[in-house]
């Protein structure tokens, strides 16, 4: 049969027509080109309907939301394995979208594992939680060194390879009206941690223009994905060959293991990470000659003179804070005093709608009565 004569080919609604003049060995391998192409797609198509968007042509597009997907899996798996293994084993059962979704899993004395999906706990069935469940987790997390913790348990946290955060909730030792440990432990959140490359494409161009970035502050409440935004920003700016420094307190941003990050942050971006984000933001400034300097969560009055020194030494900053939307943020006493010294020029509010994040862009008014 002569190719050229060939009829069209059908599949589940993708229509094929045979170019005239194509061997018929050309177009044996196009067949099975194109027949591959519609087995990726059928394959996801019950998981995203994003997918559907990228065409035919843009099979390289399928692959990377494949391999996003399968690396949100293998960092589900990672941060499971701090726990007991019959913990372990009830959350490794649960079905693959649960796990590709899932953003912490809670763990409470007398109940069964939670899994937050969407902002959303549900409860995975089975398995009830007891309090040595906890404290081997606990022990599991700090490698059964737990004493080497100390001054991250005060503050109510583990830090765990790849970025993840082990949570730690129950009755305080107080000494010096200060929070210097935990002793009974009632109840555990695990946060997976997971990179999304091109999260930031929809804020890049509001934050990068011209080649000089806008000094920015990420707002949202907890769990909406401030650090995973950051970290994006930092990657992509700093694929824009602009030296980005990053002081990583806890470790999520860069989750850096042996000197090496484990998550993209750009070829062009320094860490310091396991000190108090001031300090490490000041040795930065000190001896990296950053143009960008960049920080999670902005949480006491060191992190605000940090910042006040940056951007005074005409150095750009990103960070992010707790706060609802810009509203909210005038009204918090810590943020007043950091909006009253006009360092930022735009922000960034995340926000859900159905599972969606949003990202709405606004910039910051100069000359606001923060007395108000």
């Amino acid at each position: 049969m002569n190719p050229a004569s060939a009829p069209a080919c059908s599949r589940d609604g993708c229509s094929l027509k045979v170019a005239d003049g194509l061997t018929t060995s050309s177009f044996i391998a196009f067949a099975i080109y194109v027949c591959i192409i519609q087995t990726e797609i059928t394959f996801v198509k019950g998981f995203d309907k994003k997918i559907w968007s990228y065409g035919l042509s843009d099979s390289h597009k399928i692959r990377q939301v494949m391999k996003m997907k399968e690396s949100k899996m293998q960092c589900f798996t990672d941060a499971v394995s701090c726990l007991p293994p019959r913990l372990q084993n009830a959350a490794l059962n649960i079905p693959d979208w649960q796990k590709e979704a899932c953003e912490e899993l809670h763990l409470r004395a007398g109940h069964t594992i939670s899994a937050v999906l969407d902002g959303c706990e549900q409860q995975i069935p089975g398995v009830r939680i007891s309090i040595e469940d906890l404290r081997e987790t606990v022990s599991r997390a700090a490698r059964y060194s737990v004493h080497s913790y100390g001054e991250t348990l005060a503050q109510g946290y583990l830090p765990l390879s790849g970025g993840h955060r082990l949570g730690i909730c129950g009755t305080a030792v107080v000494g010096r009206q200060m929070i210097t440990g935990i002793r009974t432990i009632s109840s555990l959140n695990l946060r997976i941690a997971c990179q999304s490359l091109g999260s930031a494409a929809p804020v890049l161009r509001q934050v990068l223009t011209q080649g000089s970035v806008k000094n920015t502050l990420i707002l949202s409440p907890p769990g909406f994905g401030k650090t995973t935004l950051l970290r994006d920003l930092i990657r992509q700016i700093s694929g824009q060959g602009i030296r980005v420094a990053v002081a990583d307190e806890r470790g999520e941003l860069a989750a850096m293991k042996d000197g090496i990050p484990q998550f993209e942050i750009g070829e062009q971006t320094d860490v310091m990470d396991g000190c108090p984000k001031a300090q490490g933001a000041m040795l930065l400034l000190k001896t990296m000659s950053p143009m960008v300097i960049a920080l999670d969560e902005v949480t006491s009055p060191q992190d605000v003179e940090a910042i006040a020194y940056a951007g005074h030494c005409g150095v750009s900053v990103l960070a992010t804070a707790h706060a609802a939307d810009i509203t909210d943020l005038y009204h918090r006493p810590l943020y007043q005093s950091l909006l009253a010294l006009q360092v930022f020029e735009e922000t960034v509010t995340i926000r859900k709608t159905n599972g969606v994040r949003q990202y709405i862009c606004q910039t910051v008014q100069k000359g606001r009565n923060f007395d108000a």
